[in-house]
């Protein structure tokens, strides 16, 4: 054990040198562990907190590493956990060889050091043999009281890999340079354990040698009890400290760490080959926005505004290098117009346009288009911007933020998708529509805002399915995702976009005026999702002005001047059913697509222990 001694900071404090016979192993090789020289270790309880041993100085200690060369058989020089003490232990290496030490020298450590000490000690050791403990930051904080060790691990590791790569041996296959990495399973933190072999295998090496090992116990502080407390009845009952690790590793965990490392290298194998399946190459986009463009032309589904907001729309989701964005705006476009065109001529009958004939959806606008697509163009943008300057080639399913970019992608799409289909066949239904914002759930007429009924809700959540399923079997997932994994995921995502559509009636009903044309009963629809005009126009020459609730609670009866200066009486022929006027069709849907997007990143980090506000660091 070494460690620094306070009063003469040149010296170490020891606790004991021996040679130690043991063995790493991997598939082919027995590796490293023949001697060590043990110090302060946050893994080894007995050692870090007893008193026995000496102090050495570096050239003491030196003199040590010369006498285990010389008992025979020892393979290395092993420093437990020297971060602490680098530069005496750098000044013992150096003295050492100049000696005659010619064994490689292990640096042995929970990887939690400094960047500085590991430069320090850059060609002066041969072997790294590294933990990687835990993966979740709650976790570290509380098995290990630090809550930063897993980016000051990744840090490490990197650089540790860097200044000796993979580890190499000789012709009688003992090792000789490179890093051996360890993980210990730990009860119940199996899932932990397959993030670290996957980030491994992403960010240091496909070819890194791991030691996954299973001898856990129970030791030191776990199982102990820790304190006394009251039940209901009054009586004392012990707490135990950790009891959540309180037993020993079972098979089953041990195994799915290890089947995962198996299954990340074999996906590492075939990642060439499995990319070509999901990127997205101008071989295929071109023609597809081409396509995607020319069926709204030609079904003139879109004003030529839209159109040319249209391409540009498809254009940034097929920058994309993944498949899926592009195809899930196909999959909402398709199937928010196949909706629209469901029984047209009788929804149609049931609403009203603003400009006096039969309602029903028509060509749609640039501002419709950016509605519902703005808010997922910019994530995938972003996410674009961040996955280039990545390692990440598949959707790693929270292991970083740029994972919650594609959460908010597909929760946009799925939660417009369901308020589409919601809307369009919702409409439809034989029951009476209920406003959601009324304490009563008041009949309303088909077509207002914030108008719901089963018909309506069922339609919606197809719709999110849509989107959800297609997410699902065209995002890159990493090898390690399984077919339970996707359908959660899809799951998921017809709830949340179900959801949207909810949140969407309650906006509507809340914030959008809906206008009721009296002598019908009918709801007015504005042309291109903007307000519709309810009263007279100062301006207008006898036209009719835009809605307001100060007009409906004014009444139906004004007063303008006539051609010869007379006063002529107008009765207004529309009023606000309900709602406030301060927002159009196109801000609701806006509002609303980004609460969704940004909720969803919001829970999901919260579900993966990765902050939303971690994206900013990656950009």
């Amino acid at each position: 054990m070494l460690r620094r001694n306070a009063l003469s900071p040149m010296r170490i404090y020891v606790n004991a040198i021996y040679a130690h016979v043991v063995a790493e192993s991997t598939r082919s090789h027995h590796i490293v562990e023949r001697n060590h020289v043990f110090k302060d270790s946050m893994g080894n309880h007995d050692i870090a907190h007893q008193r026995n041993g000496f102090d050495l100085t570096p050239e003491e200690l030196a003199d040590w590493f010369i006498k285990l060369q010389q008992v025979g058989n020892c393979h290395n020089i092993n420093l437990v956990t020297p971060e602490h003490v680098v530069p005496q232990v750098a000044l013992a290496i150096l003295t050492a060889r100049d000696m005659g030490l010619n064994i490689p020298i292990i640096y042995n450590t929970s990887s939690f050091d400094s960047l500085e000490s590991l430069q320090l000690m850059d060609g002066l050791v041969d072997i790294y043999l590294p933990d990687f403990k835990v993966w979740k930051n709650s976790t570290s904080k509380r098995l290990l009281k630090a809550e930063d060790y897993t980016e000051t691990a990744m840090e490490s590791i990197k650089a540790m890999h860097k200044q000796v790569g993979d580890l190499c041996f000789t012709s009688d296959g003992i090792a000789k340079k490179g890093v051996l990495l360890r993980h210990l399973v730990m009860p119940g933190k199996e899932d932990e354990g397959r993030e670290i072999m996957r980030w491994l295998a992403e960010n240091v090496s496909k070819d890194l040698y791991v030691h996954i090992m299973e001898q856990y116990h129970p030791d030191a502080h776990v199982g102990k009890r820790k304190r006394t407390a009251k039940d209901s009845k009054g009586e004392e009952e012990a707490e135990v400290r950790y009891a959540e690790i309180n037993r020993a590793v079972r098979d089953d965990e041990l195994g799915s760490v290890r089947d995962a490392a198996f299954n990340i290298h074999h996906h590492q194998q075939h990642q060439k080959t499995e990319t070509t399946y999901t990127k997205m190459r101008p071989i295929i986009a071109i023609p597809a926005i081409i396509a995607l463009v020319h069926r709204a032309y030609s079904r003139k589904s879109l004003t030529h505004l839209g159109l040319a907001t249209a391409a540009l729309t498809a254009t940034a989701h097929a920058l994309h290098p993944w498949s899926a964005p592009f195809a899930l705006l196909a999959v909402f476009y398709f199937g928010g117009t196949k909706a629209t065109k469901v029984k047209h001529d009788i929804k149609a009958q049931l609403t009203l346009s603003a400009t006096g004939s039969e309602g029903g959806e028509g060509q749609r606008t640039h501002i419709q288009v950016l509605a519902n697509s703005v808010v997922a163009t910019v994530l995938i943008l972003l996410h674009t911007y961040v996955l280039r300057g990545s390692s990440a080639k598949c959707f790693e399913n929270g292991r970083s933020a740029t994972d919650l970019l594609v959460v908010g992608i597909v929760a946009n799409y799925a939660a417009v998708a369901a308020d589409t289909f919601s809307s369009e066949l919702g409409i439809l239904s034989k029951s009476k529509p209920r406003l959601i914002t009324s304490p009563t759930f008041r009949v309303v007429p088909p077509g207002t805002n914030g108008g719901v009924t089963a018909a309506g809700l069922l339609a919606g959540v197809f719709g999110a399915f849509t989107v959800a399923l297609a997410s699902a079997v065209l995002l890159p997932f990493c090898a390690e995702s399984s077919l339970v994994d996707r359908v959660y995921w899809t799951l998921a995502f017809t709830g949340w976009g179900t959801l949207g559509s909810v949140l969407d009636s309650i906006l509507g009903g809340l914030l959008q005026a809906s206008v009721v044309d009296k002598r019908t009963g009918k709801v007015v629809e504005g042309e291109g999702g903007k307000k519709v005009l309810i009263h007279p126009h100062p301006r207008a020459g006898g036209a009719t002005g835009y809605s307001s609730a100060s007009a409906s609670a004014s009444g139906s009866v004004q007063q303008r001047k006539g051609e010869k200066g007379g006063v002529e009486t107008v009765h207004e022929s529309r009023k606000i059913e309900s709602g406030r006027d301060l927002l159009d069709n196109n801000a609701v849907n806006v509002l609303m697509a980004f609460i969704m997007s940004v909720g969803a990143m919001g829970v999901a980090g919260w579900l993966w222990g990765v902050s939303v506000f971690d994206i900013a660091a990656l950009v």
